[in-house]
């Protein structure tokens, strides 16, 4: 009913390590604080886009950081919220 760092807390009160959680909540661990008010604070300001003809102030600060780091000839940035997508467009 709630988890908390690597525990997955029962309805009874017992806490079990959660050993096969999605890579998220292995490298983080379940509601981190620091994780859960970026969340909230984003949530008020922009909840959800998506790639279709349309971009928002941090995906465009987020490429032109990239390509201040990468090699010259990586020019053009591609983001994709699903492996699958990502694949199909490779």
């Amino acid at each position: 009913t709630e988890a908390t760092g690597i525990y997955l807390c029962t309805e009874d009160g017992r806490k079990i390590i959660d050993g096969i959680s999605s890579w998220w909540v292995n490298l983080h661990g379940h509601s981190h604080p620091v994780i859960a008010e970026a969340i909230y604070e984003q949530a008020k300001t922009l909840e959800h886009v998506i790639f279709a003809d349309f971009t928002h102030t941090a995906a465009l600060e987020l490429a032109l950081g990239l390509k201040e780091i990468l090699p010259s000839n990586q020019a053009k940035f591609f983001f994709s919220d699903n492996g699958s997508t990502a694949v199909e467009v490779a």
